[in-house]
């Protein structure tokens, strides 16, 4: 016996998961592109779909930002313009709760390509999806390569956006 009772599987049944690919339901889809907005819009995007409470994890600095922090920190950095979405998984806890995590290549105008391990929480109120949580790992250097050499030569999992701000 663990220090959970009978074992981690009691709590499984509170949570209906289900793992589908980014383009097999149509809120998936709809999260996926709402996602890709968040890398791609400007603040006024975040205002219409961040939770008021969410909470954001990135590399030093800026590091965790909470609620209107993110969107003051937004305000100024220069925008994403173009991102890949590799990888993408998202599971559905409920009917109200989704995860998505993917690989992310994401490029600035002039900068090198921006390479990380992303995770984000939705939660749905009403009719309308929030981010509650988003947490960015960046890949070091060495991995950076090598994800590309992987990839080279293969068909990317998700459509590139671009988009000039």
């Amino acid at each position: 016996m663990n220090l959970l009772g009978s074992g981690i599987s009691e709590l499984l049944p509170f949570f209906v998961r289900t793992s589908v690919t980014q383009n097999d339901s149509a809120n998936g889809e709809a999260l996926w592109e709402m996602e890709r907005g968040f890398w791609l819009n400007d603040a006024a995007y975040y205002t219409t779909f961040l939770a008021p409470d969410c909470i954001m994890v990135f590399p030093e600095p800026p590091g965790v930002l909470v609620g209107n922090e993110i969107t003051a920190a937004l305000e100024q950095a220069p925008r994403w313009q173009t991102i890949e979405m590799e990888n993408g998984s998202l599971v559905e806890l409920d009917t109200r709760v989704t995860v998505l995590t993917y690989r992310a290549i994401a490029q600035r105008d002039g900068d090198l390509p921006y390479r990380a391990l992303c995770s984000s929480i939705y939660t749905r109120t009403n009719s309308q999806w929030l981010l509650v949580h988003h947490q960015q790992t960046p890949l070091p250097p060495e991995q950076q390569t090598h994800m590309k050499d992987q990839n080279h030569g293969r068909k990317k999992n998700t459509r590139q956006a671009d988009r000039h701000h």
